[in-house]
């Protein structure tokens, strides 16, 4: 009797727990799409990747976890400089690491693209540059899921 009462609190969290994340599979994520100058920015980087499909799927990945990385994190991201490095340096590990293959164009398209959306300067990165680079990536990451 006594392990029953003492368990209690902990089954009923996992019930709970269990009927959130259920409620939550029934309601469909937002698809993001980016706006229409975007759209024709990125037709180089969709071009560059035409050939890999299987690539594109886990840049798509790539791009998703950096813009939530970006978007949460207000200490060690702090200058566009910063965020460009975090950019090329998973790019660069996922290459050595075998999970995407070297596209020829790709880097000079992406480059191009974030370039266009969030300058090329170093700045530092507030609450307002910080939107524009997560946008940046979230659109970066919709080019490679088409």
């Amino acid at each position: 009797m006594k392990n029953i009462i003492r368990f209690f609190p902990l089954v009923i969290l996992c019930a709970y727990i269990v009927f959130k994340v259920r409620a939550s599979d029934d309601v469909a994520p937002p698809v993001y799409m980016p706006t229409a100058a975007q759209q024709v920015q990125l037709q180089e980087v969709q071009a560059t990747l035409s050939e890999y499909p299987a690539a594109a799927s886990e840049l798509s990945k790539m791009f998703e976890g950096l813009s939530l990385v970006v978007n949460a994190d207000s200490r060690v991201l702090k200058t566009t400089s910063d965020v460009r490095a975090t950019h090329q340096n998973a790019g660069i590990l996922a290459v050595q690491v075998g999970q995407i293959p070297r596209i020829p164009g790709y880097s000079a398209a992406v480059d191009k693209f974030l370039n266009a959306n969030i300058g090329v300067e170093n700045v530092p990165v507030d609450a307002t540059k910080r939107a524009q680079i997560v946008e940046a990536f979230k659109a970066l990451g919709w080019a490679t899921q088409k």
